[in-house]
Order: structure tokens, then C-alpha cells, then sequence
């Protein structure tokens, strides 16, 4: 079959998120094969089309208009453990591959149970984390295809230039991630296992059951907090909030009372300040406003510049 028969267009993009926002891809194509992926990236750059990567839909916002161009999703989940390494397709589910883990007693990866669709693919390229890890520190090798070039690549972790939410493969839009190998410590299975479900209840607890995207904002360095307002950064430390020498944004934003704002359809959550959901049919100019006024309340109170973490699709 050609490719061409294969790409879909005017596809609505909303239901593929986690935030249920956003326009429709101008054309789509789902695959996990890399034959296909070579040729629908040859198509696209014969029809000079703008290509964007779309994971599992969580940590976006895509533009009311859609995106222009060629949207492609991966659709390779699977994840093989051997001894203490899981090989894993760029679409494997980040909670599902952190429980498969437990079970073969393997840490590193607890952090990730119960973030609702995000994907292996995503978590490398923003070098994810939580509760004091991040991805970058379970990353042995990295697959992508080197779209400048035509050709595929293997990534060590230096190859990676991984920084806080950050990595080559975000800071360059040359690069799709289609596999990872991820080297964990093999610990006792009860131990990892115990901590892996406290963390999903944790999550739990405090997640908003409202469509949202995850995290709005990057947590930030206690030093940085400490140089713009120390006054902020001795009540942080009394607060007992100062974890692994960052602030959690979401605590900026609670003592700026802003939980509970709403523009549009979309507000501040009441359950977690640095959570931005979906309440009313919200669009992505009711997050974005939301989104600036925030930042700028927090900027105005404690001289603090928040930065997003969600990526911005179709702008």
C-alpha cells in the first residue's frame, strides 16, 4: 500500500490529549513500523510540510486552529525487560513500563505510576521526573531518526544533553525518538513495589480529575528563589516545601491565592496550583490567558518568572 493511502486528513487532535483542546491536524498518519515512518517523512518533505510529533497527549496544548502539516503519532507500546534493562517502544506507557519494573524488582522508574498517558518517547525528550528523579538518570541509549539527515541514530545519556525538562531532542525539532533502552537497579520487588503504589496514590490524591496537561510550570531552583525573594525562600524552608533544592511552582501559585481563577472554560485547579484544567469547554486562548495571568501575578507578588512546562503544538 502507499503511503499516501494511509494518511488521513483534517483529523481532530482534541481527543487525543489529555487536555481535550485544540484544532484538527491539517493531515495524520499513525504508525510503529519504520519503513512507513521513513516514507511518510519523504513524503512530507517532497510536499514541504511542516512535521510535528504528537505522543501520548499529555504536556501539550494544541493551537483552536489545529496544525498545518503533517502530524504523526507513534503507535510502537511494547516493553521487554531483560535482567535489569527495559527496551521500550517511544508509545510505551511511562506508568505501565514504571509497574512492569516493580514487578521484576527493578527502580528508577517509580516516579512515573499513574501519569496519565504519558509515553516513553515524551519523557525522554523532556527529560521527565518527579519526587526528586527524572528520566535522565535511567537513559542508556536512545534511538531516533535524524530527520536533517534522512538517517537513524543511537544516543548514549551524554549524546542526550540532558537538562531540567530538557534534552537535544527538545531542543532540536531534527530528531523523533522511536526507541530507548533504560538501565534500572535491580533492588528487593516488595521494596520497589510498595514505593511504586504509594507514589500512584499519592498522585491520585492530589491529580485533578478534570482533562488538564500535567504540570504547567517548571518547578524552580531554591537558589534562584532565594536571590529574587528571600524573604519567599525562608518561608519556603520554614513551610518544610524546599525538596531536592527545588520549589514546587504549584506552592507560588497557592500563596498568590490563585487556585480556583478562571478565564473562559479553563481554571486554576482547586485541588493543585500548578494544574490548569479543562472545566467548561475551555479553548487554547482560555489556557494561554490563564496561563499569562498567572504568570504575571507571581512575577508582580515575589519578583519570580514562572516558565511553562507543557509544549505549545500548531502555534
Amino acid at each position: 500500500m502507499q503511503i499516501e493511502q494511509k494518511i488521513q486528513k483534517q483529523v481532530s487532535l482534541a481527543p487525543l490529549t489529555t487536555f481535550k483542546i485544540g484544532g484538527p491536524a491539517e493531515y495524520y498518519l499513525e504508525t510503529g513500523d519504520k519503513e512507513e515512518l521513513e516514507a511518510v517523512l519523504a513524503w512530507a518533505k517532497e510536499n514541504e510540510l511542516e512535521i510535528t510529533f504528537l505522543g501520548g497527549g499529555s504536556n501539550v496544548l494544541i493551537n483552536d486552529e489545529g496544525i498545518e502539516g503533517l502530524v504523526i503519532t507513534l503507535s510502537n507500546k511494547d516493553f521487554e525487560i531483560k535482567e535489569n534493562k527495559i527496551i521500550c517502544g517511544a508509545a510505551a506507557s511511562l506508568s505501565k513500563t514504571a509497574q512492569g519494573a516493580a514487578k521484576h524488582g527493578l527502580s528508577g522508574l517509580e516516579w512515573g505510576a499513574g501519569i496519565p498517558r504519558a509515553q516513553i518517547g515524551g519523557s525522554v525528550a523532556g527529560n521527565a521526573g518527579a519526587f526528586g528523579t527524572n528520566t535522565s538518570e535511567v537513559v542508556e541509549v536512545v534511538e531516533a531518526f535524524n530527520l536533517k539527515k534522512g538517517k537513524w541514530e543511537k544516543f548514549s545519556r551524554e549524546d542526550c544533553e540532558f537538562g531540567y525538562r530538557t534534552s537535544i531532542f527538545k531542543k532540536s525539532k531534527n530528531y523523533l525518538i522511536f526507541s530507548a533502552t533504560l538501565k534500572l537497579e535491580e533492588k528487593d520487588a516488595e521494596e520497589v513495589k510498595k514505593k511504586t503504589e504509594e507514589i500512584l496514590k499519592a498522585r491520585q490524591e492530589v491529580q485533578p480529575k478534570k482533562p488538564n496537561a500535567g504540570s504547567m510550570f517548571k518547578n524552580l531552583e531554591f537558589s534562584y528563589l532565594k536571590e529574587r525573594n528571600p524573604d519567599m525562600a525562608e518561608r519556603a524552608e520554614k513551610e518544610g516545601v524546599v525538596k531536592n533544592n527545588m520549589i514546587g511552582s504549584g506552592w507560588l501559585v497557592e500563596q498568590r491565592d490563585l487556585k480556583g481563577k478562571e478565564i473562559g472554560g479553563a481554571q486554576v485547579s482547586r485541588e493543585h496550583g500548578n494544574f490548569i484544567i479543562n472545566k467548561n469547554k475551555a479553548t487554547a486562548l482560555d489556557v494561554i490567558t490563564l496561563i499569562s495571568y498567572v504568570k504575571q501575578k507571581v512575577r508582580n507578588e515575589f519578583n519570580v518568572q514562572l516558565q511553562e512546562e507543557i509544549q505549545y503544538l500548531g502555534f
